[in-house]
């Protein structure tokens, strides 16, 4: 229980604020994202029942414990809603346009 407790209610909710403030959501679009997250895992619960009569639960917990650790790891990256929209994308990378170059080293003669 402790391993989910990040994608669970009580985890998350730990961090509603930093997400409403990054995101720039308001509270209730935080919450409609989190209700359609929770419907949507639910989906995998019956190939995760599968899985577990297969493999048993200790091969199968060490890999749902893995991605959860992934996504949370991952979220450090996450700035915005640019990843999510169609189209060209908006770099946080500064652009070299305009602007002078960072100087290259000397070439050796």
């Amino acid at each position: 229980m402790t391993a989910t407790l990040p994608g669970q209610t009580p985890g998350l909710s730990l961090f509603i604020d930093a997400f409403i403030e990054d995101l720039r959501l308001s509270r209730s679009a935080v919450s409609w994202l989190y209700t359609g997250a929770t419907v949507l895992g639910s989906l995998g619960l019956p190939l995760t029942g599968r899985l577990l009569d297969r493999y048993g639960p200790r091969r199968v917990a060490v890999v749902l414990i893995a991605l959860p650790a992934a996504s949370c790891a991952g979220m450090r990256w996450v700035s915005g809603w640019d990843w999510a929209r169609p189209g060209p994308r908006r770099s946080s990378r500064p652009s070299w346009k305009g602007a002078a170059r960072p100087a290259a080293g000397r070439r050796r003669a």
